[in-house]
This record gives C-alpha cells, structure tokens and sequence, in this order.
C-alpha cells in the first residue's frame, strides 16, 4: 500500500488579495488524498518546494517555518508507520483522527482531552464521570505517556484513588472509564496492544452502605426550628422533603414540570422519566398531604417547571449540613439521602418490592433490595410478634 506526505503551498493556484498563501500538508493513501493546513502564511515567492528548505533563506522566519513543517511531515509519517507496524489498517480517517489531536500527541492525558471533546456520550451523568476520572488521572500525574501505560502504573493509581477516600465499586466506575479511552487508543494506533489486558487491579466490590434517614429522623428534620431570618434554608428543607416524598434526586426535582403531575382516583402522583437514566417512574405523593401542599405553594410561579430556579447542586447539600446541625441529625444529610430514604421507607412498609422499584425508577428488583437495610427496631419489632415462650428453649 502506497503513501506519500508532500508539503505544498497555493494547490489551486489561486490569487489573494494579501498575496500570502496557506502551507498545507498533502497525505495520499492509496491515491486517494486530504489537505492539512499549518497555521502559517507566506508569499509564493519565499517557496522552494525543496525536502526541509521548503521556505527559502531569504525568508526571515524561514528556519522557524521549516522546523515547524518538518515536525509535522515526521509526526504523520510516524504515526503510518506506528499503524503499519502494529497491524492497523491505514486509511485516511485514521490520519484524521491523528490530526484532530490536539496537544502533545505523546501524551495519553491529552489524548484524554481530545477524548472528551469528540466522542459523542449518552448522557450527562456520564459526562461526568468521565472528566471526574479525568481529573484524578491528571491529579495522580499529569504527564503520561502513552509508553507509561501498564500494570505497575494502573495498581499505583488503584491506590491514588483509595488514599482519596474512594470504595471498590468506585475505583471500578473510574478504571470502566480508563479502560474505554485506552482500547480507543488501540484502535487509533497509539498503542500496539490493550496495556490492561491480564492485568488484575485487584479491586474488591462490596455492597454499599447507603445512608438513609430513619421515618422519626425525617419528622425531626420536617419539624425542626429554623432561623426566621433564613428563608434559604425554609426552601432548602422542603426540597429535600419533596424529594423524599418522590423519592427522587434534586436533578430530578429541577426538571419536574407541571404535565409531570398526574390526577388519580386517589390523588397526586407523579409520572416522568428519571433525570440519571431516563427509566419512568411513578410516586404516590397524594400519600404525603405535606407534598401536596408544598405543590400547592407553587402554582403561579412558573408556566413549566414546579419548582424553578433552584440553586446548584453543591449549595443546595452545603444548605442540608446546616439544617441537619439545627435538627441534631448526626447523618451527613445530603441530596442522595432523600431517595434512598424513600426506598428504606416504602420498604419497611412492607410495600412489595416491584412497587417500591416502580416508585423510585429501577428495572431490576434487586436493585431496590440492594437500596434497604434492615434496621434494629424493625427487626425487633418483627421478632417480637413471633411467640416462642412455649418452646422451652
């Protein structure tokens, strides 16, 4: 399979007003070819066409422009053979991939960057988990090699991420990510083979704790005093309250719109995608006549949304800490914690799961069971209607 890398200057011999025409890079594979174009202009009169003196001398940045061509024509070249080495088929697409790079193409931490800004994802959440995994690959080391990439390096970023205070399934969710950008990687020619393939991280998943607040811990956050000068936090709590009568996010609070808010034989509930996924659900809210009336409160404030112009995510749980210190829950009361709240509740109501996983948006039931933890008091309670005094044990 043939090639060629040709620097040229004014292909179409055409006149500009300027007189300064555009270097570009010619690549010809299998006589099919594309134009590259280095940001640099010069007058036909300073161009040679010569191997490494395509600018003449008397140019006075002839060195510079030379230099930089050079860098170029060799960075391409090295990039075919790299493919034709590692048994890639060469085409032009993979020269465009190559070119759209940005930065050093040395670097897997700005092939990362380029990564982000040219793959096409499904969803926010995802997003951010992937630029989140982004930023502790470049806190961990911002200078990584595409050579640097092996097992030592991947077990010492294991431990990076443990030393932040980062679980099993945690670690998995940012190496799931690395693991996809690499193999991408692979397919493009910037490595001869998937570095994580044998490798065993050593990553140990268990069942997450979740934090959740018990039904006499929500009465006393529901009743608690608030400063009467602090109408922020009034809001906040009855957010998060509303949250847990939907047993939802505060993503999923944000983007509640009025047709969302459906009319039964019973009362209210509320029919929607979830904001994470997109999976619908269905919540009962006309069982919370607080919920109710917190709706109530919002009619006439805005054509759309229920509940408009929400502050940010980070302030909204900074605002839960200190209602959590006023109420004297001693929990890290959080955005999270509502729903999981909600999923704790209707469970030890003894609503049966594939409700409870219809209420809260899951497809598998035993993704609601994994959500309940079984508590001291029901426990107790549940034992203590078993009658086994007549055993004699």
């Amino acid at each position: 399979m043939g090639f060629s890398v040709t620097p040229l200057i004014n292909r179409n011999n055409r006149k500009t007003k300027s007189g300064l025409h555009q270097i570009q890079v010619r690549v010809t594979i299998n006589r099919k070819s594309k134009y590259y174009s280095l940001d640099q202009r010069i007058n036909p009169k300073f161009w040679s066409g010569k191997p490494d003196k395509w600018v003449k001398e008397s140019h006075p940045n002839s060195f510079e422009i030379n230099r930089l061509i050079q860098d170029q024509v060799a960075a391409i070249n090295s990039h075919i053979y790299r493919l034709k080495a590692f048994g890639h088929s060469i085409h032009l697409s993979s020269i465009d991939d190559f070119m759209r790079m940005t930065g050093n193409k040395q670097l897997f931490n700005d092939y990362i960057e380029n990564y982000l800004r040219t793959e096409k994802f499904n969803n926010l959440n995802t997003i951010k988990k992937y630029k989140t995994f982004q930023k502790h690959l470049n806190s961990f080391n911002k200078e990584i090699l595409f050579c640097d990439l092996c097992e030592d390096l991947f077990l010492r970023f294991v431990e990076f991420l443990k030393g932040k205070g980062h679980t099993g399934a945690t670690v998995k969710k940012y190496f799931d990510a690395f693991k996809k950008i690499t193999r991408k990687a692979v397919k493009q020619g910037h490595l001869d083979r998937d570095p994580f393939y044998l490798v065993d991280l050593g990553i140990k998943l268990s069942k997450p704790r979740r934090s959740y607040l018990e039904t006499d811990e929500i009465l006393q956050l529901k009743n608690c005093r608030l400063p009467l000068d602090r109408q922020d936090l009034e809001d906040t709590r009855n957010h998060w309250l509303f949250c847990f009568y939907a047993a939802f996010y505060y993503s999923d609070l944000k983007k509640l719109e009025w047709p969302d808010l459906v009319a039964s034989d019973q009362g209210y509930f509320i029919r929607a995608d979830r904001y994470k996924n997109n999976q619908s659900y269905l919540a009962p809210i006309y069982k919370f006549p607080h919920a109710i009336a917190l709706v109530s409160e919002q009619k006439g404030k805005h054509s759309k949304f229920i509940f408009p112009s929400l502050i940010s995510e980070p302030k909204y749980n900074g605002k839960l800490k200190e209602i959590a210190a006023a109420a004297g829950i001693n929990k890290k009361l959080s955005n999270k914690m509502a729903r999981h709240s909600a999923v704790q509740f209707w469970e030890a109501q003894g609503l049966e799961t594939q409700f409870t996983a219809k209420i809260v948006g899951h497809t598998k039931e035993s993704t609601t069971k994994s959500y309940y933890e079984l508590s001291l008091r029901e426990m107790g309670e549940r034992v203590d209607k078993i009658d086994i005094s007549s055993l004699g044990l």
